[in-house]
């Protein structure tokens, strides 16, 4: 009895171990697609949705799983990028629909892109909303965590830019420099500053990004007809842009800076035409 009772114990964990082992592996698999679904996107669309949808067939039972929420979000991304509006929506809400399922309720990021959606429509009132409690959600994380500090710094630009469409220039100048103090104080950004001192660089992909929000509030001043303004805050993105360009070996980084220091290099001579 003794001998049999230690078979069935050996069978039972035997059993549980190769159902937790098999998820493992199967949920590493999926990763893994993923990872290969995120790189397709940029470089072939229309390989990347067929793909996607042949990782939809395989996440489909499986119970409790992100995967599914994620895959129908890059899709949703996809078909954002190719301005085929009404297939994003349908995948953002999708993907939407699962984490409520999960218990999960919206995420951040979804909420940006489903008013994303509606900006590129020019619905701006509508995208207003969807920005606006993505920023509540973003406001919810705990203070320095990463993904609180971009997702706020996104989501403050885009209202931003949501003002400017609707010459709203005093609240749009609000939302810019909000967005610009919380990637200034990040402490990626102060690490930065910090590796500059030492004649090296860190986080540069950070400092490229409060370039940017500089290059917006130059844009806004431009507009709003305040030159000088908006050439200090251009030479204020370019001191960033120089120090990128001439310090960082990252190929990706040095290539999103180049673009940046492009446009700002572009809304100069515009500026500077406007001064005559």
């Amino acid at each position: 009895m003794y001998a049999y009772n230690n078979i069935v114990k050996f069978f039972i964990t035997f059993l549980l171990s190769s159902i937790l082992f098999g998820k493992s592996n199967e949920n590493e698999v999926l990763q893994s697609d993923l990872d290969s679904l995120n790189i397709l996107t940029k470089k072939s669309p229309e390989r990347a949705i067929r793909f996607a949808r042949e990782l939809l067939k395989k996440v489909a039972p499986i119970s409790e799983s992100n995967f599914e929420y994620k895959i129908n979000n890059t899709l949703g991304e996809i078909f954002l990028d190719l301005q085929m509006y009404g297939q994003a929506m349908s995948h953002f809400t999708e993907a939407n629909m699962i984490r409520e399922k999960l218990g999960q309720g919206s995420a951040p990021w979804l909420l940006i892109n489903m008013g994303n959606v509606y900006y590129q429509q020019q619905k701006y009132i509508k995208a207003r909303e969807y920005y606006l409690n993505g920023l509540d959600k973003f406001n919810s994380l705990k203070h320095n965590q990463d993904n609180r500090v971009s997702g706020r710094k996104v989501a403050l630009s885009n209202l931003g830019r949501i003002e400017v469409r609707i010459k709203n220039y005093d609240k749009a100048l609000n939302y810019f420099k909000e967005a610009l103090d919380v990637s200034r104080k990040s402490p990626r950004f102060l690490s930065y500053k910090k590796s500059l001192e030492k004649n090296s660089i860190v986080y540069e992909n950070t400092a490229s990004g409060v370039a940017y929000q500089h290059y917006l509030i130059s844009n806004l001043y431009k507009i709003w007809e305040q030159y000088d303004l908006a050439v200090e805050e251009n030479q204020k993105a370019d001191r960033i842009l120089k120090d990128i360009i001439e310090k960082s070996e990252n190929s990706r980084v040095l290539k999103a800076a180049k673009k940046i220091m492009g446009n700002n290099l572009s809304l100069l001579a515009e500026i500077n035409t406007k001064l005559g």
